[in-house]
């Protein structure tokens, strides 16, 4: 028999503080589960940013093998020494390439996005040395991607996907997300905890204020970004929002949004030209213990309107507080993965925006309803299912090497 407490599982990248929940989560069934940081990701990244306890306290450790250049001179010998110990990996990232060198194997792969569909491909550069170094990387993070015992990735659109097959991954396919907000953390906080945030105060002003806060904490990508997988629908928001207003002049609504992504000087020159500025609250990149805060004050939360797409940081974010989303989703994409779906507010143009927008305001508690419906749904179809999903991969991995 296996007891929880013996198995030591190594979480391995924060990117987008994916990991922290999950950490905590698996600390909470018992196991002896252990968060590895990238050096060079941003404070935002950092599980403590995600935390008001101390249940992450020695559980936290920063790893400096994390650049795609450095692989090709990195001696893996303290890799092997550092995961020696652990019974079952999860990881994504770079850190493919660098257990492939290694010889380690990956039990678990969980893309957050670049690494599945940037990282293991082909890209020219006229440097000889970068180039050797960069087809050295891919190699070693197509063969870590490819040989990992399984990899979890919820449906995702057509392009994503045609990389993702490419690959030829050999493990088992979970399509499914990943618990990406530890709900016992942001449950029973104190006074205390609540008067150290830098923002708390901010945000319940805010709401003071307003008849309606819509919160919509996206990046700002939506005019030239890199590739299409990265367009938020941000534009869409605001010129819904606009037209929301001008046939609502009585009602005191805004948008809280922050400061982040490459396209905030656009979206601000855009909210300047359709004339909302003083009803749009720009708020500084922030940890997600702030965040947090801010939605749990909010009506309701705004994802991405381009894209379709069902879960990630931001619906999982609205979800776990018990808000209502509005989200660009294509039902007929993810009901073969999901009996139910979480309820919505659609929108993909400025006319349903503000179609959705008028809806709430109507029947505000039909959709505070569908918050707490689709907070049971997230609990019930992803994290009960994660758990379960975790305990049986350990286990056949036990029963694998029990027979050897």
């Amino acid at each position: 028999m296996i007891h929880n407490g013996n198995i030591r599982i190594a979480l391995i990248c924060n990117m987008n503080n994916m990991f922290s929940s999950v950490c905590k989560y698996l600390i909470d069934s018992g196991y002896d589960a252990h968060l590895f940081q990238y050096n060079t990701h941003p404070s935002h990244f950092d599980g403590r940013a995600d935390s008001f306890g101390n249940i992450l306290d020695n559980r936290i450790h920063i790893i400096n093998w994390t650049s795609p250049g450095q692989l090709l001179t990195y001696s893996t010998d303290k890799i092997k020494t550092l995961l020696h110990d652990f019974d079952f990996i999860i990881a994504c990232g770079t850190t493919p390439a660098f257990l492939s060198k290694a010889g380690i194997k990956l039990d678990l792969f969980i893309p957050y996005g670049s690494d599945i569909y940037t990282y293991p491909f082909f890209e020219f550069t006229y440097n000889p040395i970068y180039m050797f170094k960069k087809l050295y990387f891919q190699y070693h993070q197509r063969n870590g991607i490819r040989n990992a015992v399984s990899f979890m990735m919820e449906k995702q659109i057509d392009w994503v996907e045609k990389k993702a097959k490419s690959l030829r991954i050999k493990g088992d396919r979970f399509n499914t997300s990943i618990p990406m907000v530890h709900l016992p953390t942001y449950e029973n906080i104190t006074p205390n905890e609540l008067n150290n945030l830098s923002f708390y105060n901010k945000y319940l002003d805010i709401r003071a204020a307003q008849d309606l806060v819509i919160f919509h904490h996206s990046r700002h990508s939506w005019k030239n970004p890199q590739d299409k997988f990265e367009l938020k629908g941000n534009n869409i928001l605001f010129k819904g929002f606009a037209d929301f207003l001008k046939q609502n002049a009585n009602i005191k609504a805004c948008i809280v949004t922050l400061e982040y992504g490459n396209e905030v000087d656009e979206s601000k020159a855009l909210i300047k030209e359709l004339g909302i500025e003083e009803n749009v609250y720009w708020m500084p990149k922030q940890d997600r213990k702030e965040l947090m805060m801010g939605i749990s004050l909010c009506d309701f939360v705004v994802g991405e309107l381009y894209n379709s797409f069902n879960l990630y940081g931001v619906t999982t974010e609205a979800l776990q507080m018990g808000k209502p989303i509005m989200q660009k989703r294509i039902d007929e994409e993810f009901t073969n993965d999901y009996n139910t779906l979480h309820p919505i507010i659609y929108a993909d143009s400025a006319e349903q925006v503000s179609a959705g927008i008028t809806s709430y305001i109507k029947n505000p508690g039909y959709y505070h309803q569908q918050g707490i419906e689709g907070r049971k749904w997230y609990t019930k179809n992803i994290l009960n299912k994660f758990l379960s999903i975790i305990d049986k991969l350990i286990k056949d991995k036990h029963a694998v090497e029990s027979k050897e």
